[in-house]
């Protein structure tokens, strides 16, 4: 069954806003690195989307963070935020974009 572009618009919102809200929420590792539930939100987009759409909703969240919206982890933003821990973002929803695709195939 074929979801109607405001459905589906809206599910991209709603996991764009969770992967920013999962941002804020994070626990330091005893290395000092701290881990964010940001990984979580990216791969349920990924299951909830799917690989094509959950990819969307990851640029949706760069973009903003980009343009200036608070929505990076410690509520960051601007072009200099987007550092490494973002670049792991992008790299993990690639992963599991490649695993959802592993599986579809399968």
């Amino acid at each position: 069954k074929i979801m109607s572009k405001a459905r589906l618009i809206a599910r991209i919102a709603l996991c764009t806003a969770l992967i920013a809200v999962s941002a804020q929420i994070s626990f330091p590792l005893p290395t000092g690195i701290p881990v964010t539930l940001q990984t979580f939100a990216i791969a349920f987009a990924a299951a909830f989307l799917g690989a094509k759409y959950g990819v969307v909703s990851v640029l949706c969240y760069l973009l903003l963070g980009a343009c200036g919206v608070p929505v990076f982890a410690g509520f960051k933003s601007g072009f200099g935020a987007l550092t490494y821990s973002d670049q792991v973002v992008i790299s993990s929803n690639k992963i599991i974009s490649e695993g959802d695709r592993v599986r579809i195939e399968n």
